[in-house]
């Protein structure tokens, strides 16, 4: 019945050629609609001419809570084909000007804000399974200035940063073309893909395939740029369900597959501000699955732009939703690393004058830390020098005087153990070593740097 109702209302609409017929056929369209959705939908104006050109403003349909659900503020396309036997809606040259989509949960258990319309419009057959829909089919599509938000309601305030639970991406503009909505959800190639996240984060251009559908959300051929960095190749979610997204953090697989990729470590202080002025930028290949808390990465190779630089390996990261908590472990089968391409991430280094002697190390062990600390088990060919065992470097922050430190240090002996000791520092850091051999064949040495303020 509904559907014949949009369709006869809709041809009526088509086949006036008085633009005040129109917009009172389409309030009526839009009354209709607001009854049997059990919500608020409104329309600004219609017109359609006799080349059944379409424009629409000022459309808005609001969720089953009162709030916004999609908003557009001026939708204009040629009504290319309509097919009752495929129920399929066909439209060209389409152009999208300020839209806005807001989808989410309004509480943790909640349903997803937009899930009573996509179940209004799926018919169910006898057996109760979804029938086919309605396809919407667009060519030559393009959008502009168009905001998306997805958001999880929850007692916690929201990062500051790049909040899985509260995205808000702003002057979205792209290309589009073979877009489908119904069955799949949607499907369509983008390019020319720009847009900025609340966080910071921004793409000046871009270009993907997507599909999304209740199962999966899919982009491949992807090749994503940042003002600093170029992401390519493809990124999968799987879930059981659109609920799972209330709980992204553990009920969503990620599957990234990345391949001739450039990432400059900086522009992950949108992530965290420990990312600031780390500017090492890197070639990144490799493959990584599973949830944010938990990563297994099958293949990762890392390149610095130098060439000096290069680490090959597999692993696990954990905790990407809370960097604060994030640790690795990465097994290293290959790896070579440039002194002053460390210095670029981990400038603390630079103030450690031991350091500066040494241009490069050969590394073959496994790797574990976090974004504050980092061990090291397995052999280290400093060239010339040559270390196997346990070796830790530990980053502290302190408002303490850097004498203060050095005296409580030096107060603290070890025992049990053969052990050398030792302090550097600068005004504004200070490193302290120890070394201690737990037997013939095992040495552990100790590093703590800290980032301390001048004596007095």
């Amino acid at each position: 019945m509904l559907l014949s109702f949009l369709l006869l209302t809709g041809s009526a609409v088509v086949l006036s050629r008085n633009h005040w017929v129109q917009n009172y056929l389409a309030q009526r369209l839009v009354n209709y609609l607001s009854e049997e959705l059990k919500t608020k939908v409104e329309l600004g104006y219609v017109e359609v001419d006799f080349l059944r050109n379409v424009r629409l403003e000022r459309l808005r349909i609001y969720d089953q809570e009162k709030d916004t659900l999609i908003e557009i503020r001026q939708f204009q396309a040629r009504l290319s084909n309509v097919d009752y036997k495929r129920k399929e809606v066909v439209f060209s040259d389409v152009r999208l000007y300020k839209g806005y989509l807001k989808l989410g949960y309004h509480t943790p258990k909640s349903d997803f804000n937009i899930d009573f319309l996509v179940d209004y419009f799926t018919p169910k057959t006898a057996d109760t399974t979804p029938g086919k829909v309605w396809d919407i089919k667009m060519r030559n599509a393009k959008l502009e200035k168009t905001d998306f938000l997805y958001f999880v309601e929850t007692d916690k305030p929201y990062d500051k940063h790049f909040d899985p639970n509260y995205m808000l991406f702003q002057d979205i503009n792209a290309d589009l073309d073979s877009v489908i909505i119904g069955e799949p959800w949607f499907g369509a190639r983008l390019k020319n893909i720009s847009l900025k996240e609340r966080s910071g984060l921004t793409v000046v251009d871009g270009s993907l395939k997507t599909i999304i559908d209740r199962k999966h959300m899919l982009f491949t051929d992807m090749r994503i740029k940042t003002p600093k960095s170029e992401i390519g190749d493809q990124v999968e979610l799987r879930y059981n369900r659109m609920r799972d997204f209330a709980d992204v953090y553990h009920k969503v697989i990620f599957d990234f597959r990345l391949s001739k990729s450039v990432l400059n470590l900086e522009e992950l202080q949108v992530f965290h501000d420990w990312f600031n002025d780390r500017s090492l930028p890197t070639f990144v290949n490799g493959r990584a699955v599973g949830t944010l808390a938990k990563m297994e990465v099958s293949s990762l190779l890392l390149e610095s732009l130098t060439d000096q630089t290069r680490i090959k390996g597999s692993g696990t990261l954990s905790n990407l939703h809370d960097l604060d908590h994030f640790e690795y472990r990465l097994d290293l089968s290959d790896a070579r690393v440039a002194m002053a391409d460390l210095k670029e991430v981990v400038y603390e280094l630079d103030s450690v004058s031991a350091i500066q002697t040494i241009e490069a190390a050969d590394f073959s062990g496994q790797l574990n830390g976090s974004l504050t600390n980092v061990s090291f088990d397995g052999d280290l060919d400093a060239n010339p020098g040559h270390f196997s065992g346990h070796l830790m470097l530990d980053f502290a922050e302190s408002l303490m005087p850097c004498n203060t430190i050095s005296k409580a240090i030096s107060n603290n002996g070890i025992s049990g153990l053969w052990w050398k000791m030792g302090l550097m520092h600068t005004s504004t850091s200070l490193m302290f070593y120890s070394r201690a051999l737990a037997s013939p064949k095992t040495t552990w040495i100790w590093i703590w740097i800290f980032n301390c303020r001048s004596t007095p």
